[in-house]
């Protein structure tokens, strides 16, 4: 394409993004253990005129297993921000909104063992043959319990300082 060479740094600024971040640790892959896929995926950000201004690539999870924790569009459905909106125009209130990308990769997987496919560019196999995987370190985008451990996560500092949670919007504070 045309945008090879655009692609190709989002890529590598990515990657060095996870890199730094210690983000997962290569493993041994284990036989009979859940590895769950992964892709890339690709993005542009246009101006008000549709020229792309960026291009942006972010390592994903497939993980299509149901889980019995809430999502992050149960935690912050479309009617709770609308309610959430009206009240701080009510009380004439300030608000800040966080990078949902940062967010979930800011959220330590702790005793959890999550294992994914290791991204493009990563070899898949070590010098002897086997197989390697990604031990995550941090949740991923695309796994079903990241908004719901990045909310409780988040939840532990706010509530040091007081900060009490809506019982009928848990990711509202």
């Amino acid at each position: 394409s045309r945008d090879a060479d655009e692609w190709e740094h989002a890529y590598q600024e990515q990657m060095t993004q996870i890199r730094a971040t210690g983000m997962y640790t290569v493993v041994p892959r284990p036989s009979g253990e859940r590895v769950i896929s992964t892709k890339l995926a690709f993005r542009t950000s246009r101006d008000k005129y549709g020229n792309i201004v960026k291009f942006k690539v972010r390592w994903c999870a497939r993980d299509f297993e149901p889980t019995d924790r809430p999502t992050h569009t149960e935690l912050l459905s479309y009617e709770n921000m609308r309610v959430l909106h009206a009240i701080i125009v009510d009380k004439d209130m300030e608000y800040q909104l966080t990078d949902i990308k940062n967010f979930y990769r800011n959220t330590p997987t702790g005793d959890r063992k999550i294992l994914v496919e290791l991204p493009e560019g990563e070899p898949k196999m070590d010098s002897n043959g086997n197989k390697q995987c990604a031990l995550l370190g941090f949740y991923l985008e695309g796994l079903k319990e990241s908004g719901y451990e990045a909310v409780e996560h988040f939840a532990q500092h706010l509530e040091k300082y007081s900060f009490e949670r809506l019982q009928k919007a848990k990711g509202v504070f």
